[in-house]
């Protein structure tokens, strides 16, 4: 069996203009946490901060950073990749950051 680790990092706020409110935001969020927690079976999520460049000038805004440890299997998989972009749809993002790492070492239990 083989596990993956991946790191999803989005905007802890919506975009400055936006089409979202920040409380609008806060509860979208709160709807992704439950997706990730029940198809997944739980993550841990930390706070940072990202940055971009917009061609002119680098943009510094918070995210939230989640590790999910899941089995790998092509549903699963597929959930991820598709969860990214429905994230980054309903968060009205530019991006949402996805990385799948292999996990190696004793199994987990």
């Amino acid at each position: 069996m083989t596990w993956l680790e991946a790191k999803l990092v989005i905007p802890s706020m919506p975009n400055k203009g936006g089409k979202i409110a920040p409380a609008e935001y806060a509860r979208r969020l709160e709807a992704i946490e439950y997706f990730i927690g029940s198809t997944f079976g739980g993550f841990t999520v930390v706070d940072g901060r990202g940055v971009w460049c917009d061609g002119t000038k680098d943009i510094y805004e918070p995210v939230r950073i989640y590790t999910i440890a899941y089995e790998s299997s092509v549903a699963l998989c597929a959930a991820m990749d598709t969860g990214r972009d429905t994230i980054k749809e309903r968060l009205d993002q530019k991006a949402v950051y996805l990385s799948h790492t292999v996990l190696t070492g004793p199994a987990i239990t």
